[in-house]
């Protein structure tokens, strides 16, 4: 199963998707747009109940007027396993106007044919000091859409989950484990952002009981202990649900005033007491309430273009350990020849100035030539951590070397921007304050 959204064209409204595969050929079995307002909606995960169903969950925007986009309300489906919607098992849950409330990972917990329940977690904007501040969403439901529990978990700023795993405990009792990113407990001034590992007991009654760990990962050596924010993408058991291996994105500056992301794989192992690598907070979490509504699906079939791609085997790839030492060489799955450039060899393309960002960027490019290269115009997109698109920008060359644009309404996080001109795809990364 593959979901996300689906539009005819760059201006139209945004549907949600959902397309089932072969997993041999990978040849669609069946593909469906849904949509339940004239605002744009997207899913963002599926998980598959006992009975075989399927549960969506992602994001409607709340938009007024002629626009398509706004702020998000989070929305639940069921479809049955041809991709037609289960009537009735539709929820879209709702904040007031300025308020966000985002699904970005739905996991079915139990094994109950019928009856199954399943967590949503994502992030949910909350007013707790006047300002708006961002939590971590823990939601547990129905796969009727018949919510349990709505919870938040975090400090004031932003804190937000991407993804999440279980453990079944017996009797009802299970333990979850989470990774995201958090701006409430910065190891420097210079940081934007933190990977978190967060550890809770929870019921299939009363949600979150018991928070037993929150932990970032400060402590780097040089040349990568200076970096801009990291995120964590993905979680996943490493052993026994006593290790856990996150998937992490970062933003460092491994030789003065030269950024480059990397990927990071942070590990942390329950029985290591130590605490060399990792910094414990213990932010607090609560019950919210929440209205949801029952609006109506329609359904549409849209025509897909099927279309070869081609893939590039990279390099050997370049593994420094963060902390402590981990004897690792993915390379080794690949009979490829080793790379020999340093990281800090690789050409800047793009640049970002200021970098962290607050009201505007500068993107110019590095070698001081046109933002279109040798065509008449280029586009330039900037995207969110989960690569969602938060603006698109029309270049024409007599734009020259560079442009601003204004990046205030971004919240917090890291930020992609892509340039394609012609042929030619480029990019560069830059962190929003």
């Amino acid at each position: 199963m593959l979901v996300g959204r689906y539009a005819d064209n760059t201006q139209s409204k945004e549907f949600i998707l959902a397309t089932k595969l072969n997993g041999a050929s990978g040849a669609l079995v069946w593909q469906y747009t849904y949509h339940t307002s004239g605002c744009n909606e997207a899913a963002n995960s599926v998980a598959e109940t006992t009975d075989k169903k399927l549960s969506l969950t992602g994001y409607i925007k709340k938009c007024t007027g002629k626009t398509l986009n706004g702020n998000a309300d989070l929305f639940y489906m069921q479809l049955q396993a041809s991709g037609i919607p289960v009537a009735g098992n539709t929820a879209r849950y709702t904040l007031p106007s300025n308020l966000n409330i985002w699904g970005d990972k739905i996991t079915c917990y139990t094994a109950v044919s019928g009856s199954d329940q399943l967590i949503i977690s994502g992030y949910v904007d909350m007013q707790i000091t006047g300002a708006t501040d961002r939590q971590v969403l823990v939601m547990n439901l129905k796969e009727s859409g018949a919510l349990i529990t709505a919870q938040q978990v975090g400090d004031p700023k932003t804190d937000i989950s991407n993804d999440l795993i279980f453990s079944n405990n017996g009797n009802n009792n299970y333990s979850i484990y989470l990774t995201g990113l958090t701006s409430n407990y910065n190891s420097q001034d210079s940081v934007a952002g933190e990977a978190y590992f967060m550890y809770a007991n929870f019921n299939a009654a009363s949600g979150i009981t018991a928070l037993n760990e929150f932990s970032i990962f400060p402590v780097t050596t040089p040349r990568y202990n200076r970096y801009l924010s990291r995120t964590g993408l993905e979680i996943k058991n490493a052993g026994d649900y006593k290790k856990f291996a996150m998937l992490t994105l970062g933003v460092y500056e491994p030789v003065t005033n030269v950024y480059q992301m990397y990927t990071n794989v942070l590990l942390r192992d329950l029985a290591d007491g130590s605490g060399a690598c990792i910094k414990r907070e213990q932010p607090p979490f609560k019950q919210f309430g929440i209205d949801n509504t029952l609006p109506g699906v329609f359904v549409d079939t849209p025509l897909f273009k099927t279309y070869k791609i081609t893939w590039t085997k990279l390099s050997k790839l370049i593994v420094k350990a963060l902390c402590q030492h981990i004897q690792i060489d993915p390379s080794h799955a690949l009979n490829v020849s080793s790379g020999n450039k340093d990281e800090s060899q690789i050409m800047q393309v793009l640049k970002v100035i200021p970098n962290p960002a607050q009201s505007s960027i500068n993107i110019s490019t590095a070698d001081g030539s046109k933002l279109t290269g040798n065509n008449t115009g280029a586009a330039l997109t900037i995207f969110n951590y989960a690569m969602q698109k938060e603006k698109v920008v029309r270049i024409t060359s007599v734009q020259g070397s560079s442009i601003s644009l204004p990046v205030s309404e971004l919240h917090p996080g890291i930020y992609r921007v892509q340039l394609i001109r012609g042929n030619e795809k480029i990019g560069c990364s830059f962190i929003k304050e």
